[in-house]
């Protein structure tokens, strides 16, 4: 892992090489088993997607929560693998000096699958939660462009790289602009994978 601490603008956190090759292998033969039409859904309004102002939808993907296929959570290698963020009291988040990084706490967190393909992308949103986490995972050789992430309102960007994380609090506005993939590549899942934690804070949770 190679954490890269960012606090000009606004505070973040990007880990490349956040997953080593066993973990990998893991997360790839449950994305295999995930990455049918029929289980990553499109995402709509009635699915839980962002709208905008107008009640418009913000989400060009596809996506499933899949803490809601596992009734537990050892059973899916995603869900085992991905704890690593949480290990040592959150060490990875408290290696960041902003005040959010080192108070940060949470005591729930939802994990989202979502895949996009030729002509999907997210408009600018904020997530409804504590602390947001994204890992990229793509089919080598790259067979896409776009797909990169911006925050705080455009004004930084985050090439989307194979196997990167970054870490951000929910309320900062972000969007994926527009993937572009050739029509031999389509259907065959070799577009961009992205993993999503979201920490929140439950007040009915005891």
């Amino acid at each position: 892992m190679n954490i890269k601490i960012f606090n000009d603008e606004i505070p973040y956190i990007i880990i490349d090489n956040y997953y080593d090759e066993q973990e990998l292998r893991l997360i790839w033969e449950e994305l295999h088993f995930l990455g049918y039409p029929h289980k990553l859904k499109r995402a709509t309004l009635e699915s839980g997607g962002a709208t905008g102002d107008a009640g418009e939808l913000l989400k060009h993907n596809f996506h499933r929560y899949i803490d809601r296929i596992y009734s537990e959570r050892e059973l899916s290698n995603i869900l085992t693998v991905n704890r690593k963020l949480f290990d040592d009291d959150c060490k990875i988040l408290r290696q960041h000096p902003h005040w959010f990084f080192q108070n940060v706490t949470f005591n729930k967190d939802f994990t989202q699958v979502a895949y996009y393909e030729n002509n999907d992308h997210y408009e600018e949103h904020h997530d409804s939660a504590t602390l947001t986490a994204l890992t990229w995972l793509y089919k080598e050789p790259k067979r896409f462009s776009g797909g990169d992430l911006f925050l705080n309102s455009g004004k930084i960007k985050i090439d989307c790289v194979n196997n990167r994380t970054l870490i951000f609090p929910s309320m900062i506005k972000h969007s994926v602009n527009e993937i572009h993939m050739s029509q031999e590549n389509l259907e065959k899942r070799l577009g961009r994978y992205v993993i999503t934690q979201f920490g929140v804070i439950d007040i009915n949770s005891k």
